[in-house]
């Protein structure tokens, strides 16, 4: 598979109402996040979003992760989610840096964010950012189609040796060998559940959630292993 959205399609053609995330007793199917999806995809276009356009993501690991990296997929844009442990001037630096369109924030993470965007999105309640539930749109797909060279996500690296630089994924190479070699190489079965406590910011969290996903296999989000 060469792009998010083929893998997204894949599931709801081959297993729509099989349990894809869960995670804190909540539980998605991939009919359900392509539902999801569609509406963040939606969101996106109207709130002017262009295809490679960056979206941050800036919070813990959560279901909505999912389905705003696959909203993403839907739009063309590209997911872009950043470690919220850094101090405020380093998120500041590498938002500008990712020249990124909309944020998408964990309120309870991050008080403040002093970039000019289109719009800053609250996954929780927050007193000048809109919800993340009424930022949502209707479920439609805009039909954005991938190309192979397109950026599927970029992550940025820790900044020990300098500052953070951006790495991204293209769908036809990274994404594609994520995809088909590498989740063969682990071993996933669509019998296993995938526990993704790994921070999804990072790739070990990342590639092992789409690994997993690519051979069946359901995902775990959290940081509690007796939950999975």
């Amino acid at each position: 598979m060469e792009s998010l959205r083929a893998l997204l399609e894949s599931g709801v053609a081959n297993a729509p109402d099989k349990i894809v995330v869960s995670a804190d007793g909540a539980e998605l199917t991939w009919s359900g996040l392509r539902e999801q999806a569609r509406r963040v995809a939606a969101a996106l276009v109207r709130d002017g979003v262009r295809p490679q356009d960056r979206v941050i993501y800036l919070g813990k690991n959560d279901p909505r992760y999912f389905e705003v990296l696959f909203g993403c997929a839907l739009a063309g844009a590209v997911l872009t989610p950043l470690n919220w442990r850094l101090a405020p001037d380093e998120l500041a630096a590498i938002i500008a840096d990712a020249r990124a369109a909309i944020a998408i924030v964990d309120s309870s993470v991050v008080t403040s964010i002093k970039i000019e965007m289109k719009a800053v999105v609250a996954l929780e309640p927050h007193q000048s950012w809109i919800s993340y539930s009424q930022w949502c749109g209707p479920a439609e797909d805009p039909g954005v189609r991938p190309e192979p060279g397109h950026i599927a996500f970029q992550l940025y690296t820790s900044g020990t040796t300098g500052r953070p630089k951006g790495a991204m994924f293209a769908n036809g190479t990274n994404l594609r060998v994520l995809l088909d070699d590498i989740s063969v190489e682990w071993g996933f079965t669509s019998d296993d559940v995938s526990m993704v406590a790994l921070p999804l910011f990072h790739m070990g969290g990342l590639a092992w959630a789409l690994a997993g996903l690519a051979r069946g296999a359901s995902w775990c989000v959290t940081l509690n292993p007796s939950e999975c």
